[in-house]
C-alpha cells in the first residue's frame, strides 16, 4: 500500500509536467516493486484496478472511461500487459526465493541431525534422536521401527519399535520397510490412511520405517515431506554404514584368527619335527646296525 500510495502521489505531482506515457511508466514500476511482497493474483488484480483508475484520472477525456482509440488505447493495453507480466514474474521469483530458502533451512537442519548421528554409534539412540527431530518438525506423534539382523517381517530377528505403534500402524511400519517406499497421504500410495509412513532407506534395502501419527500428517507440504524422507534416509545410511563396518571388522577378526591359527600350527609342527627327526635318525641307526649292536 505504501508503494502504491507513493506512486499515485508522484502521478499527481507530475501531472502536467510529464506526458502520459512517462506517467504510465510510474505505475509499471510500482507494480514491479509491489510484486515482491504480494501474490501474483493480488498483484495482477491491483494492477488492473490502477490501470482503470489511471484511465479515469489522467487519460483525456478525464473522469470517464472513454479513450481515444488511436492515441491512448494502445498505451493502456500495453501498460496493462506489461504490469501483468511483471507482476507474474515477480511473484514467480518470490516463490522461487521462498522455496530456495526452505531448502536451505532443510539442509541446515539435516546437517545438524547428521552431526547428532555421528556423535553416537548406538542404533537405538539414533532412532530416538530421529523420533524427537521429526516430532518437532512435523508437530505430531512419531514411531520408529528399527530392523536388525536381516529382519523383514513382524516378530523376526531383533526388530524394535520406538514410540507407540499398535495395530494397523505397526503393520504399516513393517509393510513400508518391506515395500521400500513411502505410504499414506501425499505419497501416492494408500492415500486413505491417516498415518504417513516413511522408510529408512539404505542403498538396496530398508532398515526400518517411521510413522507420523494423527491428522496433522496430512498437512505436510511436499518440501516438508521430502525433508523428513531425507532425514529417514540419513539414519538408514548410517545404519548401513555401521553394519558394513561391523562386517568388515568381523572379516578382519576372522582373518587374524586364521593367521594366528596357521602360525600356531606351523610352530607346533616345527617343534614336533625336531625331536621326531632325532628319533627317526636313532631308529634308522639301530635298524641298519642291528647285527653289530
Amino acid at each position: 500500500m505504501v508503494i502504491w500510495l507513493c506512486a499515485w502521489g508522484l502521478l499527481w505531482c507530475l501531472d502536467g509536467v510529464l506526458n502520459l506515457g512517462n506517467l504510465a511508466l510510474l505505475l509499471v514500476l510500482a507494480s514491479a516493486i509491489a510484486g515482491a511482497w504480494v501474490s501474483a493474483f493480488a498483484s495482477v488484480g491491483t494492477s488492473a484496478m490502477f490501470v482503470l483508475m489511471f484511465n479515469w484520472f489522467f487519460v483525456e477525456p478525464r473522469y470517464t472511461f472513454n479513450v481515444h482509440l488511436h492515441r491512448d488505447l494502445l498505451l493502456l493495453v500495453t501498460m496493462m500487459g506489461v504490469s501483468v507480466v511483471v507482476s507474474y514474474l515477480m511473484a514467480r521469483l518470490r516463490m522461487a526465493a521462498e522455496l530456495e530458502s526452505q531448502y536451505a533451512k532443510a539442509s541446515e537442519l539435516l546437517r545438524e541431525l547428521s552431526e547428532q548421528f555421528r556423535e553416537t554409534s548406538d542404533v537405538q539412540t539414533q532412532g530416538q534422536q530421529l523420533q524427537t527431530w521429526i516430532a518437532q518438525e512435523a508437530a505430531c506423534g512419531v514411531s520408529v521401527l528399527l530392523l536388525q539382523d536381516g529382519a523383514a517381517d513382524e516378530g523376526v530377528g531383533h526388530s524394535q519399535v520406538i514410540g507407540e505403534a499398535k495395530g494397523q500402524d505397526r503393520q504399516g511400519l513393517f509393510a513400508c520397510a518391506q515395500q521400500f517406499g513411502a505410504m499414506g497421504p501425499g505419497t501416492g500410495r494408500y492415500e486413505n490412511q491417516a498415518t504417513v509412513f516413511l522408510p529408512l532407506r539404505g542403498r538396496a534395502r530398508a532398515y526400518g520405517a517411521v510413522a507420523l501419527h494423527a491428522h496433522e500428517a496430512k498437512l505436510l507440504s511436499a518440501v516438508q515431506r521430502d525433508m523428513l524422507q531425507q532425514a529417514c534416509d540419513l539414519l538408514g545410511h548410517e545404519i548401513e554404514r555401521a553394519q558394513t563396518l561391523r562386517l568388515a571388522q568381523q572379516a578382519k577378526d576372522v582373518a587374524q584368527s586364521q593367521s594366528l591359527r596357521n602360525t600356531l600350527l606351523t610352530s607346533i609342527s616345527h617343534d614336533y619335527r625336531t625331536p621326531l627327526a632325532n628319533l627317526m635318525g636313532a631308529a634308522s641307526v639301530i635298524h641298519d646296525q642291528v647285527a653289530r649292536l
